[in-house]
Order: structure tokens, then C-alpha cells, then sequence
């Protein structure tokens, strides 16, 4: 049996670039050749909003460092950031259907109210001319 294995490297004349475009490689290689880690913080360059919730790439094996009951912290955060972000769209979407929910109903409702209220005034009108 063989195994093939795929080695990327970042090629070092691109690094600098990258870091300025937001990239943060914050694993290398003890010798600071080889990139292995690499992330995006979750807020933008600028800090002004999230711009994903987990963004990480590695070159090491965090799986090889887990056991069943001592996960890697890798997994662990993403597990995490998972969590977050379902709660979170959850929540956003409980709101839109809220709000639409609660437009409609106004919507609806405000239309019905009247139309009755024009059908009752039109009803007593016929009935004081009988």
C-alpha cells in the first residue's frame, strides 16, 4: 500500500501581500519558513462588522492530536462558532418571520377592519332609509 500526501506551501513572495489583505498566518514552522496555519479574524480589516464566523486553514493534523473525550481546541472553537452562528440565524429568522408575520397581519387585518366597518356603515345606512 502507499499513501500519497499533498503538501501545499504558500509561496513566501505572496506572504506579505496576503497578511495586508487581512490573512493572519499565526502557525509556522519552528524555523518560519513553512505557514501552517493560516486564519481570517472574524471582523474585517476595518472592525466594523463579523465578516464570517470561523475561518481557518492548517497544514499540521489537529485529528491526530484528539482523543474521543479530549477533542482538539481546533474543534472544539468550531464547534463553538457553529453553535453561535445557528443560534444566531435562528433568531434572525424568528425575527423576519415575526415581523413579517405581524406586517401582514396589520396589513391584513387593518383591510378587514375596515372593509367590516364600511359594510356595517353601509348596512345601517339601508336599513334607517328602509
Amino acid at each position: 500500500m502507499s499513501a500519497t500526501a499533498i503538501v501545499t506551501k504558500v509561496n513566501p513572495k505572496y506572504i506579505e501581500r496576503m497578511e495586508k489583505a487581512g490573512l493572519v498566518f499565526s502557525g509556522r514552522s519552528p524555523d518560519g519558513t513553512l505557514m501552517e496555519i493560516a486564519e481570517l479574524p472574524r471582523t474585517g480589516t476595518e472592525g466594523a462588522k463579523q465578516t464570517h464566523p470561523f475561518f481557518l486553514g492548517t497544514q499540521f493534523h489537529p485529528e491526530f492530536l484528539a482523543r474521543p473525550l479530549m477533542p482538539h481546541p481546533l474543534f472544539t472553537e468550531f464547534m463553538k462558532a457553529a453553535k453561535s452562528r445557528s443560534r444566531e440565524l435562528g433568531a434572525r429568522r424568528e425575527e423576519e418571520i415575526g415581523n413579517s408575520k405581524e406586517q401582514r397581519e396589520k396589513k391584513e387585518g387593518g383591510d378587514e377592519a375596515g372593509l367590516v366597518m364600511q359594510v356595517d356603515t353601509d348596512r345601517l345606512e339601508s336599513e334607517a332609509a328602509d
